[in-house]
């Protein structure tokens, strides 16, 4: 792998630790320079330092990524504030770090490796759907949301299904899905990243059924603050090799953790109710993704709870937005309650609501599959 240094004359990177089989290469230049004596190299991974946080570096700097789209950029800068971070988000730049030590530098070599070997091949390697679900405010139905379509896509056996919860300040995506004591939560698994392998990570995950599993958000504040940002990247990294889909309940908050992944989904499904502060956060949500150069057409608006008393008709929503609604899922009040009390996803409890016939749609569309009810008459009246 080839590794590019890029910084002026009177910036010297400190050396990277263990990287005995990677060409390195250092380059000294202005950053108007940058295009011109990198571009020759093509680069693995680019790290570019010494230089003050600008918008006119980050002008040479996308430059460079459009004319590199397979390599990795990486900017040491001190003391870039968050108006040069989402820019350089918005540049394609995959990480601002704040220091260029020998320990950091090979960190972020290490992260970007991850990312290079995570990325879509025709090797014949598993590459599950990512897909993040987000709520534009709490109340929203998003977790409810999450854990039925997860449910629903486990239907096809043939399907490897996880449900990750990445909403930090406790979430509670297992309660739709089981009335089981989970045993390891989200920290259990960053903190053994570095060793997960399929062996581990199904003796760690909860097994709702065969086919679907399960990791919860962290139960006590501790653990929270133990979570990091770059170990849950390498996290969804691996599970997307074991999983056909892995759904990430993201919450309603907009995090350093839980920002840095949209960029690795698959799709971003914002769900909203049609009210006027649900609107208003998911037009938050929107020009946030736009502004950090994320591709709209992986992002999609989901209404949940359509049929009840609402701010909004659906067409006032979509031009409140500006965006049209890609699904809606129809309210279920006593489905939803018997679920939260039994721990039984809603599909199950209510086969033939208008609620369960929004998530078969919604999966439908996921898969490219048709429609199919297997659900039973027994099933349909809670007699196992």
């Amino acid at each position: 792998m080839k590794i590019v240094f890029f910084s002026p004359e009177r910036f010297q990177f400190a050396e990277p630790k263990a990287i005995s089989t990677d060409v390195l290469v250092k380059l000294n230049g202005a950053y108007d320079q940058l295009t011109q004596l990198v571009m020759g190299h093509h680069p693995d991974v680019l790290l570019i330092g010494g230089f003050e946080p600008s918008d006119e570096l980050l002008k040479h700097v996308k430059s460079l990524v459009d004319a590199l789209p397979d390599s990795v950029v990486a900017i040491c800068a001190p003391d870039a504030d968050s108006h040069f971070l989402l820019e350089a988000m918005r540049a394609g730049v995959r990480e601002v770090f704040s220091a260029c030590s020998a320990e950091e530098i090979t960190s972020v070599i290490a992260r970007a490796k991850l990312h290079l070997k995570s990325t879509p091949s025709d090797n014949g390697v598993r590459h599950g759907q990512k897909l993040g679900f987000i709520s534009a405010k709490g109340g929203d139905g998003g977790t409810c949301v999450v854990a039925n379509i997860a449910s629903a896509l486990a239907k096809d056996q043939k399907n490897r299904i996880l449900v990750l919860d990445l909403s930090l300040s406790y979430g509670d995506v297992e309660i739709y899905l089981t009335n089981k004591t989970v045993t390891n939560n989200l920290m259990n698994f960053t903190s053994s990243v570095e060793r997960l392998d399929a062996t581990l990570l199904d003796l760690m995950v909860h097994h709702i059924s065969d086919n679907l599993h399960l990791i919860p958000s962290p139960s006590t504040l501790e653990d929270v603050l133990r979570v990091k940002s770059e170990e849950v990247e390498k996290l969804i990294d691996i599970l997307a090799v074991h999983y056909d889909y892995v759904l990430i309940d993201i919450g309603t908050g907009i995090d350093p953790i839980s920002v840095r992944i949209w960029d690795k989904l698959d799709r971003l499904i914002l769900t909203s109710t049609m009210t006027i502060p649900s609107a208003r956060r998911s037009s938050q949500v929107l020009h946030l993704w736009k502004n950090m150069g994320l591709s709209a057409s992986k992002l999609y608006v989901l209404i949940s709870r359509c049929g009840g008393p609402t701010d909004l008709s659906l067409q006032d929503y979509e031009h409140a937005i500006g965006r049209k609604v890609w699904h809606v899922v129809y309210r279920e009040f006593t489905g939803i309650q018997e679920s939260l009390l039994r721990g039984i996803p809603v599909i199950d409890l209510k086969p033939n609501s208008k609620f369960t016939d929004s998530i078969l749609e919604i999966v439908s569309d996921l898969n490219g599959k048709p429609i199919k009810r297997k659900f039973s008459l027994w099933a349909y009246l809670g007699i196992k």
